[in-house]
């Protein structure tokens, strides 16, 4: 051998010796798209500890306040080892995710003990919550709210900013409402404390249940252009106060209670 075969050796038993196995991967499954994205964006936030030279992934918010808020783990500001390492910032396939997990472990530039360490900590999360599927029976029950739910979840809880993980604008239209699922989704997966997740669940069943009542009460109503007398609106005004109601409320009252009088003479 000459000096080029044998540095390329070396080279090679150098990567194998610090570089996962192909079946250190074979549990994150191309036909299990919730884990592929679990695990990605596990990695998309994952930082480097130089204080104890290991890696790893903050999956807690430490926030002792009432209010509901995913600034912490989704949108803090720090350089992230996946971007560090020139890794593909949103893959727009489940292949190409997993194909950047594997080179995020490639790439990593600690020992061996501390890749399995790692790939060993992501498996353990997804081992605790891959029987939580209560999101996803609550997208699935309430379809129709999978748009409005992600922008209540960015209006509310990410003041009004996306995850560095997410991508669902460059998606093509027929696959927005399916990767916006996989997205709300992931994010609770995220979640690990159990008063995080309750109160993320709590807060869009809550208002999901209004904005299908809002839906509900526009497809059942019509706009009503008229104009009286100030004294009728005054008259009107009273029996709102006397009664309690809304405008709507007393309008559709009248009308009702008159035709049941006119259908009575007849």
């Amino acid at each position: 051998l000459n000096t080029a075969d044998i540095l390329v050796k070396e080279l090679e038993h150098y990567f194998h010796k610090n570089t996962l196995r192909d079946d250190d991967f074979d549990w994150i499954s191309i036909d299990n798209p919730r884990i592929v994205n679990f695990v990605w964006s596990s990695l998309r936030i994952c930082n480097f500890d130089q204080t104890r030279n290991n890696v790893f992934i903050n999956y807690e918010f430490h926030e002792n306040t009432n209010t509901f808020s995913l600034n912490k783990l989704m949108l803090e500001k720090q350089e992230r080892l996946y971007l560090k390492n020139n890794l593909e910032i949103n893959p727009p396939s489940l292949k190409l995710k997993i194909e950047s997990i594997k080179l995020f472990f490639d790439s990593l530039e600690v020992s061996l003990f501390a890749k399995e360490k790692l790939m060993s900590s992501i498996k353990n999360k997804w081992e605790e919550i891959k029987n939580r599927t209560e999101m996803i029976e609550w997208l699935n029950k309430n379809e129709e709210l999978t748009t409005w739910a992600w922008s209540y979840i960015v209006e509310n809880m990410l003041n009004k900013s996306i995850p560095e993980w997410v991508n669902i604008s460059n998606s093509e239209k027929r696959d927005i409402e399916q990767k916006t699922k996989d997205t709300i989704i992931t994010m609770y997966d995220l979640l690990f404390r159990e008063t995080d997740r309750k109160l993320f669940k709590s807060q869009l069943s809550k208002n999901g249940s209004q904005q299908k009542y809002r839906i509900k009460e526009k497809a059942n109503t019509k706009v009503l252009n008229l104009n009286v007398s100030i004294e009728t609106k005054s008259n009107l005004e009273k029996i709102k106060k006397i009664k309690n109601k809304s405008m709507k409320e007393i309008i559709e009252e009248l009308i009702n209670e008159e035709l049941n009088r006119i259908s009575a003479c007849r």
